[in-house]
C-alpha cells in the first residue's frame, strides 16, 4: 500500500532513487495507527522492505524517527534492509558523527564515444544530517571533505521548521556551509511542505 503509485512517476526513466527511512522495521512491534499518531513513535513491518528495494536504492537514516523502537529496532531496520539489498547512510543520534557519510554505489547509465551505453556503478558520498533539534557541529560537516577531494558528496540534511514555505536563515546558513565543505549538492527535508531551492556558488540546494 505505501508503494502503490509509485509507478505514476516513472521510475523506470531513473538510475536511482534515493529517500529517507523515517519508519524503524522491528518484529513483533503491534502498535494502532492512532497510538502512532499521538505519541509520535513509528515502526514499518518488515513485509514492507522487499517491496521498497523494487524502488529504492538507498536510504538516508539521518532522521527524528529512525530509533523510535531503540538500539535494537535501528540494529534490526539496518539488517532488513541490507538482506533487500538497499543500502543507508546517516545515523539517528546526531552525536554519532562516524556514521554520517557513507560511499553509496549508484547505478548510473555509462555513454561511450561511440553513441552506445552500457550500466555501471558510480561511487558517490552520501552525508546524512539529523538535526530536527540541534544544528550539527563543525566538526560533522569537516567529514565532508574527507570524500569531496575523490568523489561527489551529497548532502542530506533533515531539519527545518514544518509547514513554513521557506526555511529561515539558520537554516539557509547551513545548507550553504555544507556546499563549502566540499558537497556538491544539498537536498534537504522534514518541513513537510516544498520549500524554495537555490544555486549557490553553482551548485544545487534543495
Amino acid at each position: 500500500y505505501p508503494f502503490s503509485r509509485l509507478n505514476e512517476f516513472n521510475r523506470d526513466c531513473y538510475d536511482a532513487w534515493i529517500s529517507g527511512l523515517e519508519c524503524p522495521t522491528k518484529t513483533g512491534v503491534n502498535m494502532t495507527s492512532s497510538e502512532e499518531d499521538s505519541t509520535l513513535t513509528f515502526n514499518c513491518s518488515p513485509e514492507y522492505i522487499p517491496e521498497a528495494s523494487k524502488w529504492f536504492t538507498a536510504f538516508t537514516l539521518a532522521n527524528n524517527h529512525t530509533d523510535n523502537q531503540g538500539p535494537e529496532g535501528l540494529a534490526e531496520t539496518k539488517q532488513h534492509l541490507e538482506k533487500n539489498d538497499i543500502q543507508y547512510f546517516g545515523n539517528p543520534d546526531p552525536n554519532v558523527i562516524d556514521d554520517i557519510c557513507e560511499v553509496i554505489s549508484l547505478p548510473v547509465t555509462v555513454k561511450k564515444d561511440d553513441g552506445s551505453s552500457q550500466a555501471g556503478k558510480l561511487p558517490v558520498a552520501m552525508c546524512g544530517y539529523h538535526a530536527v533539534f540541534q544544528l550539527p557541529t563543525q566538526e560533522s560537516v569537516d567529514i565532508i571533505s574527507e570524500y569531496s577531494d575523490i568523489m561527489p558528496v551529497i548532502a542530506f540534511p533533515h531539519m527545518g521548521k514544518e509547514y513554513q514555505s521557506t526555511p529561515d536563515d539558520l537554516k539557509i546558513n547551513f545548507y550553504r556551509s555544507l556546499i563549502d565543505g566540499g558537497a556538491e549538492m544539498v537536498i534537504g527535508d522534514h518541513p513537510h511542505w516544498i520549500q524554495t531551492s537555490e544555486s549557490y556558488n553553482g551548485h544545487l540546494i534543495v
